[in-house]
């Protein structure tokens, strides 16, 4: 019985990392000008190799990290069974993801 309630356990806490974790990768983002750089074009971010960007008032909520190899990362805010209307999208990640 024990071991029964542990794979529910288990299971259930895999699910909440993979909610938790939602990312998106873009890869081949290299910035045309500047090296050790990433170009993120759709919100004109520039993000310096191995850093993170918690960018403001760009009407989303995320945060981009560029890796080394010049892929982005993009963490989003978690999925919720009821969509918020409206979030404060002047603060940063995860900030940005509080329904008001």
């Amino acid at each position: 019985m024990f071991s029964r309630f542990s794979l529910i356990g288990l299971g259930l806490l895999a699910c909440l990392a993979m909610v938790a974790t939602q990312a998106t990768y873009l890869g081949n983002r290299r910035h045309p000008t500047l090296p050790g750089h990433c170009f993120y074009e759709e919100y004109n971010l520039t993000i310096k190799v191995n850093q993170t960007s918690y960018p403001r008032n760009v009407n989303n909520c995320f945060k981009v990290f560029c890796r080394d190899d010049f892929v982005l990362r993009l963490n989003h805010c978690p999925r919720r069974a009821n969509p918020c209307r409206r979030t404060d999208l002047s603060k940063p990640f995860p900030q940005c993801c509080v329904c008001v």
